[in-house]
């Protein structure tokens, strides 16, 4: 109905143009619809219910894939990038963010990264940085950086130094 009033313009309200048109049930009664025969009407309901069930099967891939991502992240902080079958030989030690490999330092972010807020050149050197521009509206966890041949920021954090970089 949405689509035939406000795309198509199939139903035309005629009055006061200062008030709200309402649409009584005798309007409703009177509006033309396409009526398809039977057959082509199953033929569409099949279409329609094809394309949920893909959209279902979609959303369980995307809910796997994001429970896969939040395993191995959660593999990868705790005992580096070792195989699944070698993270029982990685010593770890408890930090105030929790278990991570022995050898892992915990610092401030501050340590590794500086935020600044001038024009840069990028000329400057080859180094990461994380920009407006990486940060999604609404979300409270860093997804990706660019590095200094494609800076678009004014406004950024400089990554100063990095485990094995």
């Amino acid at each position: 109905m949405e689509h035939a009033i406000k795309q198509r313009k199939l139903y035309r309200f005629e009055g006061n143009v200062t008030t709200i048109p309402n649409l009584s049930s005798s309007r409703v009664k009177n509006f033309k619809i396409p009526f398809p025969p039977l057959p082509e009407q199953r033929s569409i309901a099949f279409v329609l219910s094809t394309l949920q069930q893909a959209k279902e099967k979609t959303d369980s891939v995307i809910t796997a894939t994001r429970a896969l991502k939040k395993s191995l992240m959660k593999h990868l902080f705790t005992y580096g990038p070792v195989p699944l079958q070698e993270a029982e030989k990685v010593p770890l030690k408890e930090t105030e963010i929790g278990m991570v490999p022995e050898e892992w330092e915990v610092v401030k972010l501050g340590v590794v990264a500086e935020q600044r807020k001038e024009s840069i050149n990028p000329e400057d050197g080859d180094w990461k940085y994380v920009g407006l521009e990486h940060i999604d509206p609404g979300e409270s966890h860093l997804k990706r950086w660019g590095f200094s041949g494609e800076v678009r920021s004014s406004n950024f954090i400089q990554v100063t130094s990095c485990m094995g970089n």
